[in-house]
């Protein structure tokens, strides 16, 4: 019986996705650290270096954050103007 279990290789890459962009939005995103850019497409898993995945993971959360102060903000708003 064929072992259907994808073979774990400890490379010292991490997995990472970064969900498909909508109509105008760039295809990849690319990542520079110190002179190097890393280009990670869009829409499916890809393996990087720990530290592009720790930068992944920062933008991302500074773009959440940024939502949510956002989000904030308009509510606060709408509250002032009734």
């Amino acid at each position: 019986m064929a072992n259907n279990k994808k073979d774990v290789v400890d490379d010292g890459l991490e997995e990472i996705y970064i969900p498909r962009s909508g109509t105008g939005e760039e295809e990849q995103l690319v990542i520079g650290i110190n002179g190097v850019n890393t280009v990670i497409p869009k829409g499916i898993r890809v393996r990087v270096k720990p530290e592009v995945a720790e930068e992944v993971r920062r933008s991302q959360a500074a773009k959440d954050l940024m939502y949510r102060r956002k989000e904030e903000m308009i509510r606060q708003a709408q509250e002032n103007s009734k």
